[in-house]
């Protein structure tokens, strides 16, 4: 894996009272953590007149649409954003599978999809 690598654009969930008012930028992978799963980056804007309080969670489906791995950015569950403001985040992946999988890497090798949630 390269140090730095664009993802298929993952689905980004929002619920209908922050759709045009966040704006989030493609992922990235970036490094690995402790475990040998990447870190994700991207960045996230506030496009709204108002201040937002966000919580993020991104997680890794398998074929069956089942979460194998997730995240959130830091370990506030919540990320405040000014009005306009833009900012970075990471994220962290750990193993959330049911299975005890010992290869994650090869686990992550199978994943079929990334999904973003952003509610407030």
């Amino acid at each position: 894996m390269t140090m730095v690598e664009q993802t298929p654009s993952p689905k980004v969930r929002l619920p209908w009272s922050l759709r045009s008012k966040v704006e989030i930028s493609p992922i990235q992978y970036v490094g690995q953590n402790h475990v040998g799963l990447p870190y994700l980056q991207g960045q996230i804007r506030n496009r709204s007149g108002r201040a937002l309080r966000l919580r993020i969670v991104a997680r890794v489906l398998n074929e069956q649409r089942q979460p194998i791995f997730a995240g959130m950015p830091g370990i506030l569950e919540i990320f405040s954003l000014d009005p306009q403001q833009q900012r970075s985040f990471r994220i962290s992946l750990h193993d959330v599978s049911a299975s005890c999988q010992s290869d994650l890497q090869r686990l992550w090798l199978t994943r079929t999809a990334i999904e973003l949630s952003v509610d407030s």
